[in-house]
């Protein structure tokens, strides 16, 4: 029979749950990026293979199986926009179900009813809010990393190596959490050495089918997105992802986390797979979006632990106790107000452990109302997604500037400016005769969704392995966007293309400095090949015959 205390964290659980559902149930629009998988899944389920631009095998995406499963539900008769929408809230319901799993793997019976807060704490964090309902992998990504490491927990090797495998599918980061959940089973050594050599064999064998098809049918071992996102990102920009990370969803669980990974070794694999993506993050460089999502699949670990460490606390009589315990309220507050509004809360409760004696937990439980309150009256000044990037420390600035529901609303609001965008682009671009036939173009998402007779060149590469291999512009790369780096201005001048998507001028509303615009713009020739079209809102190839002649 299930302990009653389980069964309280799972009834606190399905609360997370039902208010994640509430909150994302209607759809909105998802990003850019995730247009490109579905026109490769529309391109699959119509007979031409997995593919951007029919007849280039390029594997411009970085999850087989969310192609795959969008794939699925097109091959059924749904739209690719309906399935990316129910995948993703199937997947943060897994994540949060995965939260508690761990959470009650990670604490004992007697504080297991604690769990409970754990997916919560997840729900709180803007990562969660804000890349569950993109339509990218982040969310199922989020949810088998967190299943693996509620399986390893509980000693179920083999279940975690399966998990890490479909986690694998979903990203090629799934390796680096093998490799976490190796190293520390052979430093518990609580696998018999049978188990863990099966596991490792079963992981070799997934590892090596899927680089093997990447290679048979690609000709590469990794996703060309890969080659053409990274390095090259000045370090300052690595620094600002981070430390953006660390200020909006790392510091408010820091102590309670350091609290648990101290006394519970169970929870190490958790603190190890959050350092493990950071140094990866650090490794290749930042993310050109806000939010944390590089991170977002170390986020329910860090929840599990801060609440393990909080429940460590209970009941005991030192500062460092009481913190631990009035850390897990803060980090709610911090989580989902910001941390301006966090700041307050933990000073309130660093006075209230301090000084409140026996009345420590009282104190502790009317911190929020007076943290909220004083949160009301600090709150600065909020900044929108293309504000923040224009910022020298884009990220940083967007994560002390806005709460959670700012974050997920001006999100939404970026998504949808850009889905209109690329809506226009097409319906202008349809209405030119003769028919165009190619663009270039930098947001090619939506573009190539809505005209899936184009052939689209994509300036940064996603989808072109010349362009994905292509020098890095250095001159401008301070200003350029993460991971949209890579220029090549004589190849795409050589292909011809009937259009070239890029604004007249670029600045902070404008691509934001990418180098593939202003190197083109400035390119010896380009004036005399291309013209700009205030029609089309883009440069027209001067030697074929201009709308409206």
């Amino acid at each position: 029979m299930t302990p009653r205390s389980t069964r309280v964290a799972a009834l606190l659980a399905l609360g997370a749950v039902l208010a994640f559902v509430v909150e994302a149930w209607h759809r909105t629009a998802p990003i850019d990026d995730a247009y490109i998988v579905y026109r490769y899944a529309n391109n699959l389920v119509g007979g031409h293979g997995p593919v951007f631009n029919v007849g280039e095998r390029v594997e411009g995406f970085t999850s087989p199986l969310w192609l795959a499963l969008i794939a699925a539900g097109v091959a059924l008769g749904w739209d690719p926009l309906q399935v990316g929408h129910a995948l993703s809230l199937a997947s943060g319901v897994a994540a949060l179900l995965a939260t508690l799993a761990l959470a009650l793997a990670l604490l004992p019976p007697r504080h297991r009813v604690l769990a409970g807060l754990a997916p919560w704490l997840v729900l709180a964090c803007p990562s969660f809010a804000v890349w569950t309902m993109r339509g990218l992998e982040t969310p199922l990504f989020t949810a088998a990393a967190t299943a693996a490491l509620a399986a390893l927990a509980r000693g179920w090797f083999l279940t975690s190596v399966a998990a890490v495998g479909v986690a694998t599918l979903v990203r090629p980061e799934g390796g680096l959490l093998f490799a976490v959940m190796f190293l520390s089973q052979m430093r518990a050594a609580t696998t018999s050495r049978a188990r863990l050599l099966g596991g490792v064999l079963g992981y070799a064998v997934l590892l090596g089918a899927l680089t093997s098809l990447r290679l048979w049918y690609y000709g590469r071992p990794l996703p060309n997105t890969f080659y053409a996102k990274v390095g090259g990102v000045p370090f300052e920009a690595t620094l600002d992802y981070i430390g953006a990370f660390i200020v909006r969803i790392g510091a408010p669980l820091a102590w309670p986390a350091l609290r648990s990974v101290a006394s519970n070794r169970l929870a190490w694999p958790g603190a190890l797979w959050a350092c493990t993506l950071t140094g990866y993050v650090a490794a290749v460089g930042s993310d050109a979006f806000l939010d944390a999502r590089f991170f977002d699949a170390a986020t329910p670990a860090l929840c599990c632990l801060a609440v393990a460490g909080g429940a460590a606390g209970w009941g005991g009589s030192r500062l460092t106790d009481r913190l631990a315990v009035a850390s897990v309220p803060v980090a709610v507050l911090w989580l989902a107000l910001g941390p301006h509004a966090g700041a307050v809360a933990a000073l309130l409760a660093f006075a209230v452990c301090s000084f409140a004696g026996p009345s420590r937990l009282v104190g502790t439980l009317t911190l929020g109302a007076a943290a909220l309150a004083a949160a009301l009256w600090l709150a600065p000044p909020r900044a929108d997604p293309l504000t923040a990037l224009a910022q020298p420390f884009p990220h940083v600035h967007g994560a002390v500037r806005t709460t959670r529901h700012e974050a997920r609303q001006a999100n939404i609001g970026y998504a949808t400016y850009f889905q209109r965008q690329a809506h226009a682009f097409a319906e202008r671009l349809r209405a030119v005769r003769p028919p165009v036939r190619s663009v270039a173009a930098i947001g090619i998402g939506g573009l190539g969704y809505w005209m899936p007779e184009l052939h689209i060149i994509d300036l940064v590469g996603l989808v072109d392995p010349v362009i994905a291999r292509s020098h890095m512009s250095l001159a401008n790369r301070h200003r350029a966007l993460p991971g949209h780096l890579r220029s090549n201005v004589a190849y795409v001048l050589a292909l011809r293309p009937d259009y070239i998507l890029i604004p007249q001028g670029v600045g902070p509303s404008e691509l934001l400095g990418v180098p593939a615009a202003t190197e083109l713009l400035s390119a010896p020739g380009f004036g005399a090949l291309y013209a700009w079209d205030k029609r089309v809102r883009g440069f027209a190839l001067r030697s074929r015959p201009r709308p409206g002649r």
